[in-house]
Order: structure tokens, then C-alpha cells, then sequence
């Protein structure tokens, strides 16, 4: 699937395929490409592995209306969808 974000004010294309394994997924962001284990840590907080390099980062999410605060290393993004889409992992995160 292909979201249009706007993050921070800025275009980003985002492609997010499931993997070969429950988990896992393809996440390609302006063109860059990378296989990631994902997790929920806890209901705000997931964990992104990049299964290449074994790079791991914890990311906090916050839904608002219509956007999503996201936390990485400390500074917080604004996403915004641009175009109708969904997130398959932020969806079906455990509650």
C-alpha cells in the first residue's frame, strides 16, 4: 500500500508491504528500501528493526485528529495523511 504523508511540512511517499513473516514488513520511504520487524512495545510505543543492519529504534505514536504525532530520538514529527490510506501495523495495535 501507498500513503502520501505530509511530514513536518514536507511530502513523503510511503509504500508498506507485509513481509514474508508475520511481523515483518517492506517499508519504502522516498525510494529508500528496507525489511523491518515490528513490534508493539505498548500501546503508544512500537519497535522498527531494520533486519538488514539490526539497527533498531523505538517510536512513540500519538493519534490525533487526522494526524499522528510521531516520537524518534527524541524529536517529535507531525504526519499527516494526504491521501486516504491505511497503516496496518498502527491499526491493529494491541489496545
Amino acid at each position: 500500500m501507498s500513503i502520501d504523508l505530509n511530514v513536518n511540512g514536507k511530502p513523503w511517499k510511503v509504500a508498506i508491504d507485509a513481509g514474508s513473516r508475520t511481523g515483518r514488513y517492506t517499508v519504502t520511504v522516498k525510494g529508500t528500501r528496507r525489511e523491518m520487524d515490528v513490534a508493539w512495545i505498548d500501546a503508544d510505543t512500537i519497535s522498527l528493526v531494520d533486519t538488514r543492519t539490526g539497527v533498531a529504534h523505538e517510536i512513540g505514536l500519538t493519534a490525533r485528529v487526522g494526524s499522528v504525532d510521531v516520537l524518534v530520538r527524541g524529536r517529535t514529527f507531525v504526519a499527516l495523511v494526504e491521501k486516504r490510506g491505511r497503516v496496518p501495523f498502527y491499526e491493529n495495535r494491541k489496545k
